[in-house]
């Protein structure tokens, strides 16, 4: 059985994996199957490397990010400070009726 699969172009046995696997380590993926159930897929180093500094580039992007949304936790200080604030301000100005 070969033909294309959804994520390769190249759909192999894995018992033809396993009397040649050097062959199957190419720039594009390769689907290796066993009674038509695809187990898994083979891919040369350089498409290897590009995926992981993709994903490294992305968990990087996403890292920053997070630091400029805050957690619901942290939402809920700022809530809770700028309510004790806005108390602060109001009993001070009920105090000081004409200091601004």
């Amino acid at each position: 059985m070969s033909g294309r699969h959804e994520h390769s172009e190249l759909l192999i046995d894995v018992k033809d994996l396993t009397s040649n696997p050097m062959q199957y380590f190419r720039e594009r993926p390769t689907a290796v199957h066993s009674e038509g159930k695809v187990l898994g897929y083979t891919i040369g180093v350089e498409l290897f490397e590009q995926m992981m500094k993709t994903i490294g580039d992305f968990e990087e992007d996403r890292a920053i990010r997070s630091q400029f949304r805050p957690s619901a936790e942290r939402l809920r200080e700022i809530r809770q400070r700028s309510a004790e604030a806005l108390v602060r301000n109001l009993e001070s100005n009920r105090n000081n009726p004409g200091a601004k």
